[in-house]
């Protein structure tokens, strides 16, 4: 099977565990941030438009998580993506401080 379908799927199912009003949930798909970012050759730009989400994050007991799929993201990132998608990396940096000074 393609692992591009794998990891989109995989996008899916992170994308509608935090969206959940359970934080319980909500951590349950931070830690699935940090798995498929730690996984060999990762797609960032299937992670990016979510990380905005993820700063969000309002509750205490999920903030802990929710900095760690962060700092994941951020300390496995390449420069390859970062130069590729640049429009998109100007953008959404700026949003998510913004979001996890105002959690």
């Amino acid at each position: 099977m393609d692992t591009s379908v794998i990891e989109s799927d995989l996008i899916s199912q992170i994308e509608s565990d935090i969206n959940s009003k359970a934080w319980k949930t909500r951590v349950v798909g931070y830690q699935k941030i940090v798995s498929g970012l730690l996984a060999a050759a990762p797609s960032f730009g299937l992670y990016l438009p979510l990380l905005r989400k993820v700063a969000e994050e309002s509750s205490t007991l999920a903030q802990d998580s929710c900095l760690g799929a962060l700092s994941t993201f951020f300390e496995n990132v390449n420069e390859d993506f970062m130069l590729a998608e640049r429009a998109k990396w100007e953008s959404i940096v700026p949003e998510i401080c913004t979001a996890l000074i105002l959690s």
